[in-house]
């Protein structure tokens, strides 16, 4: 929500020359100097780098300071009240006004964190006080909020950018990706990536005020953002539109053969999605290049090489492992997955001495549940074309832990396709749960979990009938 406040200031630079010899001459833009204040307006403009110039400049309206054109901003003529809406947690957000006091503790004063913006490697993440337009920021909040902020509009900005990842604020209107320049060729090689504490990074086509994104290009320099109602400076091409992937491209392959996907939930509800595909040739890896990991305590799930996406060979007897990386979950972290079909892929953890390892057959729908040791180490792994175990014979096991409270694992085995059910009873043989109704699954072993937190305490028995198999066994709960 925009509140306009006042429309009175002006800044034309018409006809000003700088020792450099180059003329400004396009109206409505300010172009910020070393510093400076234009008389017209109060505006106090700075910058820092860019192209030299010998001294101090003035014409109508406006005086600047010596110091660095660093390149074109673009002042409406509006002052407005922009509202920031924030949800609770970590947002990824930019300043979407020139504001009169541009600190954090006065812009996001509800804040619980420092404002960490980033920088190439080796710096990574840094917490800054003062806030930058043209400049993207981890904070977090406790409640979800709209938070305004108030100051003078803005409709055009160049920022600076470095080769790699970049995290970028934006204008105080909606920017498309695809009409975004660059003062010389720098390409986009990634869509733009929003974040959403529910979902984690997501591509975006159109830039929203307020809110920060990240951007990878090929190269160091500088990008020209514009309003998307304002039109281009004519003498800039617009970049060619980097193709829209929702949830870092992962969406994309639902549904499609040989590919399905995994979903990672922790116990705060947040999830992350990962994609698998077997044997799809021509995959643009780089549509699932995710952005850096977010700062500590941000949940964030991903394959190795920082992809959302494990692409397999499917060659003869080759093993292929994807670790997942996971970091800022509440635990227990339950992975779940729907359409695997019958490829030999499994979920493993770390092989602990003296431990069983932590093992489940990922095929057609199922899930499981980690514990934080148990997820150390994860990793999706394909065995292969070649002979994978089979059970024997259809066995149920003792769930695991018995007694417990108020989760256990039930685990079984098929030695050929069945269709399953898992149904759980009281001690007066009343259906209290359904884990499984009617349902296909291949020939192999499964684990499914039971979450009895609403059942009071006492004796349990859950039933698995797989075709004319048929085996019961009891369990405690105790709390």
């Amino acid at each position: 929500m925009r509140t306009i406040l006042v429309c009175t200031v002006a800044l034309f630079l018409l006809g000003a020359t700088l020792a450099s010899g180059q003329s400004l001459q396009i109206p409505w833009l300010a172009q910020t100097g070393g510093g400076g204040t234009s008389a017209g307006g109060g505006w106090r403009l700075t910058a820092s780098v860019g192209q030299g110039i010998a001294g101090p400049v003035s014409g109508t309206n406006f005086e600047l300071d010596g110091g660095y054109i660093p390149g074109s901003r673009s002042l409406s003529g509006e002052t407005a009240v922009e509202n920031v809406k924030v949800a609770i947690a970590w947002n990824l957000v930019s300043v979407p006004v020139v504001a009169p006091v541009p600190l954090k503790t006065v812009l996001f004063p509800s804040a619980v964190s420092n404002a960490f913006a980033y920088y190439a490697p080796p710096v990574g993440y840094a917490a800054r006080d003062t806030l930058a337009m043209g400049v993207a920021y981890w904070l977090k909040f406790p409640v979800a909020d709209a938070v305004p902020i108030g100051g003078s509009t803005l409709t055009l900005d160049t920022i600076a950018v470095t080769d790699g990842w970049n995290m970028i604020g934006t204008l105080s209107y909606p920017v498309l990706v695809s009409q975004i320049n660059s003062v010389g060729k720098i390409p986009l090689v990634t869509p733009a990536y929003g974040f959403a504490g529910g979902v984690g990074y997501y591509a975006e086509d159109t830039l929203q005020p307020g809110l920060g994104y990240w951007l990878k290009v090929a190269g160091t320099g500088q990008l020209i953002l514009h309003a998307a109602q304002f039109l281009a400076l004519p003498s800039q091409a617009p970049q060619a539109a980097v193709k829209r992937q929702a949830i870092a491209g992962v969406e994309d392959l639902a549904g499609n053969e040989g590919s399905f996907l995994l979903t990672l939930r922790d116990n705060a509800g947040r999830e992350r999605k990962l994609a698998v595909a077997t044997g799809m040739k021509d995959l643009d890896l780089g549509r699932f290049e995710l952005p850096p990991q977010p700062p500590a305590g941000i949940f964030d799930a991903r394959f190795g090489a920082d992809r959302s996406l494990a692409a397999v060979a499917p060659e003869a007897n080759v093993r292929q492992e994807f670790p997942i990386a996971i970091a800022g979950a509440e635990y227990p972290v339950t992975v779940s997955w729907e359409g695997a079909g019958t490829a030999p892929y499994t979920l493993e953890g770390l092989l602990v001495p003296g431990k069983k390892q932590v093992r489940a057959l990922v095929q057609g729908s199922g899930s499981r549940t980690f514990s934080k040791a148990d997820a150390a180490g994860l990793k999706l792994v394909f065995e292969g074309k070649a002979e994978v175990d089979v059970p024997k014979k259809f066995a149920v096991y003792q769930n695991y832990p018995n007694p417990f409270n108020p989760t256990t694992e039930i685990t079984f085995d098929l030695p050929a396709s069945s269709r399953v059910s898992l149904v759980v009873y009281n001690l007066l043989g009343e259906e209290v749960a359904s884990l499984l109704r009617d349902e296909e699954r291949a020939p192999g072993t499964y684990t499914v979990q039971f979450n009895a937190e609403r059942l009071p305490s006492g004796l349990y028995f859950y039933r698995i009938q797989a075709g004319d198999e048929v085996q019961t066994k009891k369990m405690t709960l105790l709390r």
